[in-house]
């Protein structure tokens, strides 16, 4: 994530900040999984900016049975 190195902030530094896993943090930053609402709020807290910034790079993707959307992929 961008804005975590911009910061120098390590995963592990981040997982004590937020005490969100570190295979989590890896999934997410790598959009193998999408963080609930709560682990955003989290990381937002611990890397000291808004949530609106989280929004700029979110992209949603459609599942492809029922086309439900099923994920809120992080391109940060």
């Amino acid at each position: 994530w961008q804005i975590r190195t911009d910061k120098a902030i390590s995963i592990p530094e981040l997982v004590e900040r937020t005490g969100i896993g570190k295979s989590s943090l890896y999934n997410y930053e790598n959009n193998k999984t999408s963080p609930p609402l709560e682990a955003l709020y989290k990381i937002a807290v611990a890397l000291d900016v808004p949530m609106h910034e989280f929004s700029r790079n979110l992209s949603l993707s459609r599942s492809v049975t029922g086309g439900i959307i099923t994920s809120i992929n992080m391109g940060i």
